[in-house]
């Protein structure tokens, strides 16, 4: 029996249709606007992440230690949403832009 290869493994992309460049052009326009919306909610991402530990280091709970932090519930619930839709706003602009170029999604 022989042994699988590695090749084995690899999943090949999925056969284009030929587009011509004007029709490619006019599919990758159509993305323009979900591509800042993907910029958009991962720069609230980032500024989420800078301010999660603004003032997270409360004498009270945290005494004189500088390696520890009391997070604010509320930012770290809007911090998970933000990435999480983060991530389904990207997969949705590269399954997009793949068909786009003429490929199915994944």
């Amino acid at each position: 029996m022989p042994k699988p290869t590695a090749a084995a493994n690899v999943t090949p992309m999925p056969e284009a249709r030929l587009l011509t460049d004007a029709e490619k052009l006019a599919r990758l326009h159509d993305l323009e606007s979900e591509a800042y919306e993907v910029a958009n909610m991962a720069g609230v991402v980032w500024d989420l992440m800078e301010s999660l530990f603004d003032g997270s280091q409360s004498p009270g709970v945290t005494g004189d230690r500088t390696d520890l932090h009391s997070l604010d519930p509320g930012k770290v619930e809007r911090l998970h949403f933000a990435a999480a839709h983060s991530m389904e706003l990207t997969g949705r602009f590269k399954d997009r832009f793949m068909e786009g170029l003429g490929y199915g999604g994944s």
